[in-house]
């Protein structure tokens, strides 16, 4: 940018964009942030100097082109990604979506993309859908229904797939404001209304957890995770029960589902004295940070202490050591969800509909050793 203008616009957009174009001179490149190539691919497609369907030049050229790494690149193409304007396609590239598309008339609301249980469940949704769905991804801060109105405006569609829990004055608020629309919950739902969800059985994964490290022998077992989220608190339960059933008592270590929470928590837990001997982690990232800083205080795992964490993400199963995980089958309830939306579409009247999915238990490095107390009243007290 120079004395305030977009350098790109117009017919440079194009040039710049395109496969095939030569480069711009090199006296118009500067380095320029992740976002200043969203704006400019922002500008391109809505201006229509980027074409639907069209495809972006490769990343290392746009790297090239812009003198930036190939990571900035790829931030502001996410943005792009995020915002329902690009689709990035495996082997293929990057191609600008067409925004009056119904994408089969699904939307997929994610909390974003770039965690890999929300981006496999994207990926699933477009492998088994008749037709791409429309991503939308919603902030923290952004009510349900605002989101939905904004994405509207750039692509019809009548049924949507929420994959995280709302509450009920926002459904309402949802179902008055979009009377045509469906509404259907992924692995999460309405905290006290009956809603179509599918759904995998948390409390028996947390079961399978539990039991898992108390049949190596184990008590002294912590819930590293919160209560705060519908989630958080299915899993907490099944962790209580499979304790109890066992004449153990349960004892949480307050953290949410990220890795830097999760090890902050840890680390503060170890320092006032706590030493569990299995952890089950209300999250694979929250898992991941708690092993960190067990393995910062000189906390072996698995043979001081095993850790299992939830969902199979592929980052856990790199970790070192690898992760023992609860495992959800998100390629059966992705299908059955498309099923469910294409049968209520020609079915109407049907009533709603609640499935839930068994999990399984991966077990892998983390939780591989039988561990083997030296005191059998060993307790989970500091």
């Amino acid at each position: 940018m120079k004395n305030g203008k977009n350098l790109w616009d117009g017919s440079d957009i194009k040039a710049y964009f395109r496969s095939g174009a030569s480069p711009l001179k090199k006296e118009h490149l500067c380095e320029l942030s992740y976002s200043k190539i969203a704006a400019d691919l922002r500008s391109a497609i809505d201006s229509q100097h980027l074409s639907p369907g069209e495809m972006l030049l490769p990343e290392r050229e746009l790297a090239r082109r812009y003198s930036v790494s190939i990571g900035t690149v790829r931030r502001g193409i996410r943005t792009l990604v995020e915002e329902g304007r690009l689709r990035k396609r495996q082997g293929l590239g990057t191609f600008v979506l067409n925004r009056t598309e119904t994408s089969g008339a699904i939307a997929l609301l994610l909390p974003t993309l770039q965690l890999s249980y929300y981006a496999r469940i994207a990926e699933l949704v477009e492998k088994y859908g008749s037709s791409e769905p429309f991503i939308i991804t919603n902030p923290d801060d952004v009510p349900v229904s605002r989101r939905i109105s904004i994405a509207q405006k750039r692509r019809g569609f009548r049924n949507v797939i929420i994959t995280h829990e709302i509450s009920s004055e926002e459904y309402d608020r949802c179902r008055r404001h979009f009377p045509g629309m469906e509404f259907f919950f992924f692995d999460s739902g309405v905290s006290g209304l009956p809603v179509n969800s599918v759904c995998s059985d948390e409390i028996e994964g947390a079961r399978l957890a539990v039991t898992h490290l108390l049949n190596q022998g184990r008590r002294r077992i912590v819930f590293l995770g919160n209560t705060r989220f519908a989630n958080g608190r299915r899993r907490a339960l099944g962790c209580r029960l499979a304790l109890e059933n066992a004449g153990e008592k349960f004892h949480l270590i307050d953290s949410d589902v990220h890795y830097s929470s999760a090890y902050a928590a840890m680390q503060n837990a170890l320092a006032r004295g706590l030493r569990p001997t299995g952890i089950f982690a209300v999250t694979d990232m929250a898992a991941m940070g708690g092993i960190s800083a067990l393995r910062e205080a000189g906390v072996r795992v698995p043979e001081d202490c095993a850790v299992i964490g939830y969902s199979n993400l592929a980052e856990g199963k790199n970790f070192t050591p690898a992760l023992s995980t609860i495992e959800t089958d998100l390629d059966g309830m992705v299908r059955y969800t498309l099923s469910e939306i294409a049968f209520r579409t020609a079915h109407p009247e049907t009533e709603l509909s609640q499935v839930r999915f068994q999990p399984r238990l991966i077990v892998r490095a983390s939780s591989s050793t039988i561990h083997q107390p030296f005191n059998k009243q060993e307790s989970c007290h500091e």
